[in-house]
């Protein structure tokens, strides 16, 4: 209705919409703003965050960690006695992401360090993401030399 399409285009088959219908449907339509989603709460006390598709009319959110994240761990690794050519190893340890991971929706918030009372799903992802500052780490190998 925004772009006036609506005169150009059949509703189905080949019926059209009047276009002093359609205005007034268009000007209903702005008057109540634009569709968002109500994620939770700013923490500095603005108010509701209301979450609004991008100009593509899709919702994104990405997870940003430090891109240098130290590993601490143990490991071990031996040949097999029965045959030589066998070995095993085993690693495990932490790798610290060096604070909480940020996860940015795709109009710049920051859900886990702006926004708060984040209900459902989401706050549960959210909150696990949130809390995870360092993620274990287990390896177990096995491998054969050809030659």
């Amino acid at each position: 209705f925004v772009n006036e399409r609506y005169l150009d285009e059949p509703l189905t088959g080949d019926y059209f919409l009047d276009p002093d219908r359609g205005d007034e449907m268009r000007d209903k339509f702005k008057s109540q703003g634009r569709l968002g989603v109500h994620v939770g709460d700013y923490k500095d006390g603005r108010g509701a965050y209301m979450m609004e598709a991008g100009s593509d009319g899709m919702v994104r959110c990405t997870v940003k960690v430090n891109r240098f994240k130290p590993y601490l761990g143990f490991g071990y690794n031996n040949v097999l006695k029965a045959n030589p050519r066998f070995k095993i190893g085993f690693d495990a340890g932490l790798m610290f992401w060096g604070g909480t991971p940020r996860i940015v929706t795709h109009d710049g918030v920051n859900l886990s360090k702006d926004i708060d009372n984040i209900p459902g799903k989401v706050g549960d992802y959210v909150s696990t993401l949130a809390a995870f500052k360092v993620y274990p780490s287990i390896n177990f190998r096995i491998s054969y030399s050809l030659f």
